[in-house]
């Protein structure tokens, strides 16, 4: 964190804050995308020289100018869109009827999903969401709901992102790239397969323009360097392919090696991927935050210009509406 980067701490928001004066302003360019190709070998010589394939999708946005924004970072959604919307609601980023605020339309705020999308966290998720108990990934009618449940509230998310003006970022995350590249099938933590959106599979793919909206979110955001990107630091995290899935610093890399971030050259880093059951997670020293959160109804604000950087997590009370 620079020297003039302050840390307010956790604060319980009882109400959705009005926005700040207009006067804040920014403006973002996209800059080369990035693969395993473009990695300095921080990340360990495994992580490169894979096969390049379809999965080395990238992209960073970087925001520069002198002006103070304000960036709302949320973690991993897994289909908890009622909290998603409280949050966003909360924070001044999203209006009672689900559009963006103005806020968030001039610039003065960014909202940053860190990936994640969608499959629900675990097997009680699932049977909330198709209305069925015990819910069966072999059976195709729980997986039709299932799939179903979730492409309804991603357009209406999407509609949300769409009307953002730019403003929203979404960082693809590994659960959003199997929706639809199906490489990999991936599971629940009791061992239940995420195969709703696999037609082989029995369940009901993602439309294509929603495929194609997962295809072109970026892997990492950045503003007045400040990296936002799904599970880490290193380009080896941004790219979903065997490495990850097997390298144990994917998820352990903040507690064993918090040191990435700078070795990574960022002025701060904000992740998600791993699920911080004690809510979201700041190390000051090593200058990062994990914000896998949303269940505990907590994000991450940070407010940000090239010589600014405040953080506060904010986590609402459990009865807020």
């Amino acid at each position: 964190m620079s020297s003039s980067g302050s840390w307010s701490g956790s604060t319980t928001r009882d109400s959705a804050r009005r926005p700040p004066s207009s006067s804040f302003v920014t403006a973002a360019t996209v800059v080369p995308r990035r693969s395993r190709a473009n990695c300095t070998g921080s990340c360990g010589p495994s992580s490169c020289g894979g096969r390049r394939s379809r999965d080395e999708r990238g992209g960073t946005a970087d925001a520069r100018g002198g002006s103070v924004i304000k960036v709302i970072a949320i973690g991993d959604v897994h289909g908890q869109w009622p909290e998603l919307w409280r949050v966003l609601r909360a924070a001044s980023a999203a209006t009672a009827t689900l559009e963006p605020t103005q806020a968030v339309m001039e610039g003065r705020y960014r909202v940053v999903c860190v990936g994640d999308l969608v499959h629900y966290k675990d097997a009680r998720d699932y049977a909330n969401a198709v209305g069925v108990e015990p819910y069966d990934p072999s059976d195709p009618d729980h997986l039709r709901r299932a799939s179903k449940a979730q492409i309804r509230e991603l357009y209406r998310f999407k509609r949300y992102v769409d009307q953002s003006e730019g403003n929203v970022s979404v960082i693809i995350g590994n659960h959003d790239e199997a929706a639809f590249d199906h490489r990999y099938e991936l599971s629940t933590r009791g061992g239940m397969s995420h195969v709703e959106f696999d037609a082989s599979k029995g369940g009901v793919e993602l439309p294509d323009d929603l495929r194609a909206w997962f295809a072109a979110m970026p892997r990492e955001v950045v503003f007045h360097g400040v990296q936002f990107a799904h599970a880490g630091p290193l380009p080896g995290m941004q790219v979903f392919d065997d490495f990850f899935y097997h390298d144990p610093d994917t998820k352990s890399w903040w507690f064993n090696k918090p040191e990435l971030v700078k070795q990574a050259g960022h002025r701060f880093g904000v992740y998600g991927h791993t699920v911080m059951k004690d809510g979201v997670y700041v190390d000051k020293e090593n200058g990062f935050a994990m914000v896998d959160a949303l269940g505990k109804l907590q994000f991450l604000e940070l407010l940000l210009d090239d010589d600014r950087l405040d953080l506060s997590v904010i986590a609402l009370a459990a009865s807020q509406p």
